[in-house]
């Protein structure tokens, strides 16, 4: 009987190191799947929404938004990659952190771009980004095509970033650079100027931000397309890994989809946070019309 106890003892002993040591190589194991999570340093353009954006949240700490993050972050394996948003304040220090091994992935960004020279782009393009004209509602039912803007006063923001090509057609179509959105809008409302070409989805979510939504009227159809791609640095860790990964993920037609409803999903937002936004005061100026070719070209895009 001694001898049995003492039997059973040895075994419980056995039982219970062997329990420890599967629970220590468990958790070696755990350990060293999560240091081979490699971490996407995402940057985009800071100020150009919805395809780059910063913001402050409540402890005043940079945010980067954008609607290329959000549709990554749903399909994109927590397990194996985990995506760090870098909030830079200017394009120039995101493009210098690219540079410099600060940052992996720019999303959003133009091909064949000298800004992009050094990134390895992913195709194809997953959103195109319009350009459409902007002018007063009664001077869009007077414009069909571009033979039409002969003779008429262009301008253009400077501040807004454009693809190589269409920097070209402005250039050439004598097209003047002002200095910000605001200056743009009271141009064309004013007067002193015609029309505005810029890029549909950050224009008409800066009319409705300034309260302007009904006073810009947006062309049906948009003059150029600038495809927006997803570009990784060349000098990445698992570079050909990840552009593999992301060449996959863009070739899913799912993929492309969940981006759309997304950017369906920012603009709202950002019509909701806007209302009762007063205009400035240069609006005055203007009499108050019922708009709406902007609204019908929102639901037709979407």
């Amino acid at each position: 009987m001694v001898k049995k106890m003492r039997i059973l003892r040895i075994l419980g002993f056995c039982l219970m190191c062997f329990a420890g040591f599967n629970a220590e190589a468990f958790s070696i194991l755990t350990r060293k799947e999560d240091t081979n999570t490699q971490v996407l340093r995402v940057a985009s353009f800071p100020d150009y929404f919805p395809f780059g954006y910063v913001s402050r949240d409540s402890r005043n700490s940079l945010v980067l938004d954008s609607v290329f993050i959000k549709t990554l972050e749903q399909y994109v394996s927590q397990k194996d990659y985990q995506i760090e948003r870098m909030p830079f304040e200017t394009l120039n220090e995101a493009m210098s952190a690219l540079r410099e091994n600060g940052a992996d992935v720019f999303v959003g960004a133009y091909y064949a771009s000298s800004a992009f020279d050094y990134l390895e782009f992913v195709f194809p393009a997953v959103l195109v980004n319009p350009v459409h004209l902007m002018t007063t509602p009664d001077k869009i039912q007077k414009l069909h095509k571009l033979d039409d803007l002969k003779n008429m006063k262009g301008i253009y923001n400077a501040e807004e970033y454009f693809a190589d090509y269409v920097k070209d057609k402005l250039k050439e179509m004598g097209v003047e650079p002002v200095a910000s959105a605001d200056e743009a809008y009271r141009q064309i409302l004013t007067g002193e100027a015609d029309f505005l070409l810029g890029s549909y989805y950050y224009n008409y979510g800066k009319t409705v931000e300034m309260g302007l939504k009904g006073y810009v009227s947006f062309s049906t159809k948009a003059l150029w397309d600038m495809p927006m791609f997803i570009a990784i640095s060349k000098d990445m860790k698992n570079a050909k890994t990840v552009h593999e990964l992301f060449r996959r993920l863009v070739a899913n037609p799912d993929f492309a989809e969940n981006m759309k409803k997304n950017l369906k999903i920012i603009m709202k937002e950002k019509e909701e946070q806007s209302q009762g936004v007063v205009p400035p005061m240069y609006v005055r100026q203007v009499q108050e019309n019922e708009l709406t070719p902007a609204d019908e070209l929102l639901r037709e895009a979407n």
